[in-house]
């Protein structure tokens, strides 16, 4: 058995001096939008392409759509593998077989147990290395919170009546629960099952184990107050509560590729960048730095192949120290000597970031804000990914459509060859995509 529970709760890394993805390796992630399978593939992906620049890792990947059963999106993984040949397999399953008015029960998980070995045992026979990732769950009462806030609010206009009301007096809730409360609560559980039968089913082929559902959990109970006090901005209460909820689903899919990026071996993309307020020179550990004294009260740092910063989905230091990700991409600025008071960092553009003194002397991480993760350059490599991405699924849709006029067999034949063109051509276009930028930040004292 393989099994490897991993679990990013802790601060000592586990990173190898080399990732165990090797040139030419294709990674493919196959999963349904509960699992929110495509949102994680993406960070992956994007990290790979930041800190390995040189290396011809190719990563894929295609999402389910909501489907009764994981038996109905068995042929096209099989497909997916015939014509990716990947030598990696993540599988995120389980959250879309759920229905929004009733729960899998016993032998519905059975069946999804079963699929999902089936699923396995093709991996198995094109000699593909699986990764199953257990899904995370409602952790938090931010999400039976949201789900109140909306249905007192879309009763209360249907009935005409104050937003105040008794919610379990006027409201029927799924999965037979009385209250929103129990409702998410039946929730959680099913998802707890479903992670529980793909262990037991990764247990059983030889697979690994990417065990979110544990790791989320767990960040949840330990994170539950700053996570619940996080800074939210809604025009109202249940406005705010949806958006905490989405907070959630963003810190659960930063930890499921944090997770994979340690499973993969991934070392953290670490720059320090440094000068004297009163000297001549500055240094990085990346690339190159020079100091420029423009006025008493302005330095320019001139940077030049600064390796573009991993974009984690939100700005700002408090969202960076929140995110179990965020420990993967440091770009440090440490300004020594720096006159007491606040800051700026600026690219000569509107885009200017307020710090003080004090955490430029301390070392402020420019990958959470201001002129980096807003470039050109990151946004131009973010197209160059997302080009790719949907070059393969026209790929995947193209061969998956069935032609009934025998007239359009030739058609078709000749369009699938385009796009698989397509996806080639994008594939080499993001290969000579620059990972890194040539910027100059002033630095300017108040």
């Amino acid at each position: 058995m393989r099994t490897a529970l991993l679990v990013l709760l802790a601060t000592a890394a586990m990173a190898r001096a080399e990732p165990s993805l090797k040139d030419g390796d294709r990674v493919v992630f196959y999963g349904d939008i509960g699992a929110r399978s495509s949102a994680v593939a993406e960070r992956v992906e994007s990290f790979f392409a930041l800190r390995y620049p040189r290396r011809a890792v190719s990563m894929r990947h295609f999402e389910i759509r909501r489907t009764s059963s994981v038996q109905d999106a068995t042929p096209d993984f099989t497909d997916l593998l015939s014509w990716n040949e990947p030598k990696i397999v993540v599988l995120a399953l389980g959250p879309a077989v759920i229905s929004e008015e009733k729960l899998p029960d016993d032998a519905t998980l059975a069946t999804f147990e079963k699929d999902v070995a089936v699923m396995l045992s093709r991996a198995a026979a094109v000699r593909a290395k699986v990764l199953i990732v257990t899904p995370t769950g409602p952790f938090l009462p931010s999400y039976t919170e949201a789900a109140q806030l909306s249905a007192v609010a879309a009763a209360a206009k249907k009935q005409k009546q104050p937003a105040a009301m008794d919610l379990n007096k006027v409201l029927t809730f799924p999965y037979g629960a009385s209250t929103a409360d129990e409702a998410g609560r039946l929730l959680d559980q099913a998802i707890a099952k479903m992670a529980e039968c793909l262990r037991r089913v990764a247990k059983s082929n030889d697979a690994d184990v990417i065990d979110a559902h544990t790791a989320m959990k767990r960040f949840c109970e330990t994170h539950a107050d700053r996570i619940r006090t996080y800074p939210v901005q809604g025009k109202d209460p249940r406005e705010s509560a949806v958006r905490r909820e989405a907070l959630v689903n963003a810190l659960a899919v930063n930890l499921t590729a944090g997770m994979l990026l340690e499973g993969f071996g991934a070392e953290p993309l670490d720059v320090r960048i440094r000068f004297e307020w009163n000297s001549g020179s500055a240094e990085s550990s990346a690339g190159t730095a020079e100091l420029i004294r423009v006025s008493d009260d302005t330095r320019r740092i001139v940077l030049k192949s600064l390796p573009i910063t991993w974009d984690l989905g939100e700005r700002g230091p408090a969202w960076w120290d929140l995110n179990p990700a965020g420990r993967y991409c440091h770009m440090i600025l440490q300004v020594g000597g720096l006159p007491a008071g606040a800051a700026t960092i600026s690219d000569g553009t509107m885009n200017t970031l307020s710090v003080s003194a004090a955490e430029l002397g301390q070392g402020f991480n420019l990958a959470c804000a201001g002129p980096l993760p807003t470039s050109q350059a990151a946004a131009q490599l973010a197209n160059a990914l997302s080009r790719v991405t949907r070059a393969a699924g026209h790929v995947a849709a193209y061969r998956k459509e069935v032609i009934e006029e025998p007239e359009f067999a030739e058609p078709h034949k000749a369009t699938l060859h385009a796009t698989e063109m397509w996806l080639d051509a994008y594939e080499r276009v993001l290969a000579r995509t620059p990972r890194t930028l040539d910027i100059a930040l002033d630095v300017t004292v108040k």
